[in-house]
């Protein structure tokens, strides 16, 4: 989502750039993807198409998301989906996400987010950065589930200017791309933990990529082919 519905809500740069580049590399990869943008990006549209997959014979299962976070109503941290309001109402609470996740039969399940855990007013971000307000600690990471997220929780997430990216997507696709044709999730993720916070050293500002659990047995687990 980088244009919301309602007025008083930012556009969030680059955050549909994100989502259709990471589309197409994991088509690219083998993957069967789904795209929602903008207003097809809403609370219910998200909501439909995680569990339309519910029980569904899949190997694996894969949720990405880029554009801003927020409050929800009772002052859990969530994403903010293309219909939310200003007051923070219809985010979407990220326990709330991982549990849709959570209905799909796959034993790799998968979600990574580019949108920032960090404190503030909600909704008054600085050009560049998309914050996500980490109020209450996040709950135990869901079994089978490998996360993705593009900051801590005392930090905001930038963009690449450069290369029209949120930062963490583009080192991200920049680190699959680099382990092409047989990219596996623990390679990528140690190029990601080790290049994002050097980039962001380098523009001045400090973003640190988290990974639950930092030891998740997917890990070592293929993103597109397992091999010749």
């Amino acid at each position: 989502v980088d244009h919301y519905l309602l007025k008083g809500i930012p556009n969030a740069e680059y955050a549909g750039n994100d989502a259709r580049s990471v589309s197409a590399l994991l088509t690219r990869l083998g993957w069967t993807t789904v795209l929602l943008e903008n207003a097809n990006a809403s609370y219910f549209s998200i909501k439909n198409r995680i569990l339309v997959w519910k029980g569904y014979p899949l190997k694996r299962f894969l949720v990405y998301f880029s554009g801003h976070g927020t409050l929800s109503s009772d002052g859990i941290s969530g994403l903010a989906p293309s219909d939310i309001l200003p007051s923070g109402e219809g985010a979407i609470p990220m326990k709330t996400l991982t549990g849709w996740i959570g209905t799909s039969a796959a034993k790799q399940k998968y979600l990574l987010v580019d949108a920032c855990f960090s404190g503030g007013k909600r909704f008054f971000f600085p050009k560049g950065a998309r914050p996500l307000f980490m109020m209450k600690p996040r709950s135990p990471s869901l079994p089978g589930l490998l996360e993705m997220d593009a900051s801590l929780g005392n930090q905001e997430s930038h963009v690449d200017p450069v290369h029209h990216h949120g930062l963490f997507t583009e080192i991200f696709l920049q680190e699959v791309r680099k382990h092409l044709p047989y990219p596996i999730w623990e390679n990528v993720v140690n190029g990601v933990s080790t290049d994002l916070p050097f980039e962001a050293r380098v523009d001045g500002f400090s973003q640190n990529p988290e990974i639950r659990p930092s030891h998740s047995p997917l890990l070592s687990m293929p993103i597109g082919p397992s091999g010749p």
